[in-house]
């Protein structure tokens, strides 16, 4: 049963649910699951609210007298289509087996802990995830074919100059996949969930700490598998150094470091924005420039200094350095030892690093750890004003018993 606003707008079988939204002109988007679009649909925040002077009262009232009609006007439109509609049932029909709602316990649930409320919200979206597997097949689906893209190219490393080169190439191959792999993967999971979670929210259903963890942690395998999975193909079928055992693993935790950190940058722009479309615009403006201090076009002591800061928050330039340092260091090519001035190289000396390789692993966990807590502070700013109404009119009828 769907209710809106103490009116019924669907009482049948889930199976019938689709469809009929279908056939009322509210078609279920593909890779999306119907619980959460009909949510969605149904909730006030659905509606697309217009770029006003907060200061111009007479403007907001407007709007927002707006917003209602618009939104009475859609329930009404539901509530009168499932009245006209062969599926209607009887609300108040009995079935074999229903109990009564015990509502001394439904009260005592409302007021569960952090943790029980966490453990449930992250349920809620591993289903979610387990009912559209297309998704994930998908997502491993591409990560092949961008790893058999890099075999292709750069298979066959020599130790010649020209390797070198090859070498530094798929190095930054990995990192670029790395960066724009993390942050599509979740740019858009709370533009589109956004209706939902600010209906869900508002009413008090549950925190925005809760919500907000427990779609990380249901990414993290994602976001774990992904890099280990492409560093893996890549790194020994193109002839990467295996010089020590823990080359590979440093490679590849690296790129789960980076891809995590990129992960914390697309929450900041989904949560920033909230609008999907204007979030996938956004996501190339904001993460190109960042290519330019990785310093494989330019070196990085050519970069202007009133751009500093700039430089040190730029994900890729850590990426880059850890696969370059771990990758040069105590490796020995034949163009190292080499004599002849023209087929020398000096890989490690050309490249001239700002940190070492294990301050750079550091710091793309200090910024995994920061895009990942201002995503989070984003959030809270846009509930603590609708919250906050909300205690205050609990604190009243409080004081009013």
């Amino acid at each position: 049963m769907l209710l809106a606003k103490g009116k019924v707008i669907y009482f049948n079988t889930k199976d019938n649910a689709v469809p009929y939204f279908k056939s009322i002109g509210f078609e279920c988007p593909p890779l999306t699951t119907p619980s959460d679009y009909f949510m969605s649909i149904m909730s006030v925040e659905s509606i697309e609210k217009e770029d006003i002077d907060p200061n111009d009262k007479d403007a907001q009232e407007s709007s927002t007298a707006l917003i209602t009609n618009t939104y009475n006007e859609l329930i009404e439109k539901f509530h009168n289509s499932y009245q006209a509609s062969e599926l209607k049932n009887d609300p108040s029909r009995t079935f074999e087996g229903m109990k009564a709602l015990d509502f001394d316990r439904f009260f005592q649930d409302k007021n569960m802990g952090w943790c029980n409320e966490f453990w449930m919200l992250l349920k809620r979206n591993m289903i979610s995830i387990v009912r559209i597997p297309l998704t994930s097949f998908i997502l491993v689906v591409a990560t092949a074919i961008q790893a058999a893209v890099a075999v292709l190219i750069y298979q066959n490393i020599d130790e010649t100059k020209s390797g070198v080169q090859d070498r530094r190439g798929v190095l930054f191959y990995i990192i670029l996949v790395m960066g724009f792999g993390g942050v599509n993967n979740v740019v858009q999971v709370f533009p589109v969930e956004r209706p939902v979670f600010l209906r869900e929210s508002n009413n008090n259903l549950y925190r925005v700490s809760t919500y907000f963890w427990s779609k990380v942690v249901s990414q993290l395998p994602t976001s774990i598998l992904v890099p280990t999975m492409f560093v893996s193909i890549v790194y020994f079928s193109v002839g990467l150094t295996l010089s020590h055992w823990s080359k590979p693993l440093i490679s590849i935790l690296g790129a789960i470091l980076e891809y995590n950190a990129f992960v914390g940058f697309g929450y900041i722009i989904g949560t920033g924005v909230g609008d999907k479309q204007v979030a996938t615009v956004l996501t190339p403006v904001a993460i190109v420039p960042m290519l330019l201090y990785a310093g494989f076009f330019v070196s990085q002591d050519n970069i202007p200094k009133w751009l500093w800061w700039f430089r040190e928050v730029a994900i890729f330039k850590y990426g880059f350095q850890v696969q370059f340092l771990n990758e040069f260091s105590d490796l020995e090519l034949e163009c190292m030892k080499t004599a002849d001035l023209q087929a020398k190289c000096d890989p490690l000396g050309d490249f001239d690093s700002p940190q070492s390789l294990e301050l750079s692993l550091l710091l793309l966990v200090v910024l995994w750890a920061a895009f990942f807590a201002i995503a989070f502070l984003i959030m809270i700013c846009l509930q603590a004003p609708k919250r906050a109404k909300s205690t205050s009119r609990r604190s009243k009828a409080v004081t009013a018993n």
